[in-house]
């Protein structure tokens, strides 16, 4: 039943991030800074935070925490777009955006956490 409960999740994780990335580039919000990853990866960063300090059951932790969260959120296309920005001469927002993203994502997993 918990890899149903995973699955069940990521499927619906990984479709929000896609639309919401999506989203975030046809609206222009992806020219200096690749905006609608940071988002899902902060707002994901919050939300799994939430979930650990409830102490959530197991249907919460792992569909939403493992499954929705795990696929919503995503360390690869972030160290991608890092990568990306380097090769296209844009040092400076490459680390504009490693540091952002890191900080912004402790600071809303630490806030989830204290909320809950």
């Amino acid at each position: 039943m918990t890899w149903l409960l995973v699955a069940i999740g990521g499927a619906f994780g990984a479709t929000a991030r896609a639309a919401l990335v999506s989203w975030s580039k046809e609206n222009g919000w992806h020219r200096v800074l690749p905006f609608g990853t940071m988002f899902v990866n902060v707002s994901g960063s919050f939300l799994l935070g939430l979930i650990v300090a409830r102490g959530a059951g197991i249907t919460e932790t792992v569909g939403v925490g493992i499954g929705f969260l795990g696929a919503f959120t995503t360390f690869s296309t972030f160290n991608m777009e890092i990568i990306q920005k380097i090769e296209a001469g844009e040092g400076r927002n490459a680390l504009l955006y490693g540091i952002w993203s890191y900080t912004l994502g402790i600071l809303a997993a630490a806030a989830g956490y204290f909320l809950g």
